[in-house]
């Protein structure tokens, strides 16, 4: 059971991180799948960061922000990789609980209440994760994943 719980959400987050950056590079002016299929161009994730930087302006000091935003869509698109194939998913878990975590942080700053909710919400599944993965000794992504090739066998608690 904590296999299958644990493929759902490594599925889902793995997902969702991977649409999260290709919004980022993808064509904004569109709506649907469209916006995240067409005219995808990476050199658009700078006047991402700049965004970012900007609205956070005066609010956190600019030497943690700035890289901050720019790093942020590439933990999405690795993370995201990571989690569909099923590899260093306990530590990938982690790591999309820690970034949510910070998300959520930010839009605290700002005031953002109902993004705060949201993101809580997509951090409570990755803390699931996290705690499905603390009940498995090895291979979290043993079920259509790669971790069962390099870390041996899965035994559940």
């Amino acid at each position: 059971m904590n296999l299958l719980v644990s493929l759902v959400l490594r599925l889902s987050l793995g997902v969702m991180f991977v649409f999260a950056f290709l919004g980022k590079i993808g064509d904004r002016t569109l709506e649907g799948l469209d916006k995240y299929t067409t005219n995808l161009d990476v050199s658009k994730l700078e006047g991402t960061a700049e965004y970012i930087t900007r609205t956070f302006e005066g609010k956190l000091p600019n030497f943690l922000v700035s890289p901050y935003a720019t790093l942020l869509p590439w933990v999405e698109l690795v993370t995201g990789v990571l989690l569909l194939l099923g590899l260093m998913t306990r530590t990938t878990f982690g790591i999309v609980a820690a970034t949510l975590a910070s998300l959520a942080f930010g839009q605290v700053i700002l005031g953002d209440i109902e993004k705060v909710v949201q993101i809580g919400c997509y951090m409570s599944a990755a803390l699931a994760g996290v705690i499905v993965m603390g009940q498995v000794k090895q291979g979290g992504g043993k079920i259509l994943g790669l971790d069962d090739l390099f870390g041996g066998k899965v035994t559940i608690d």
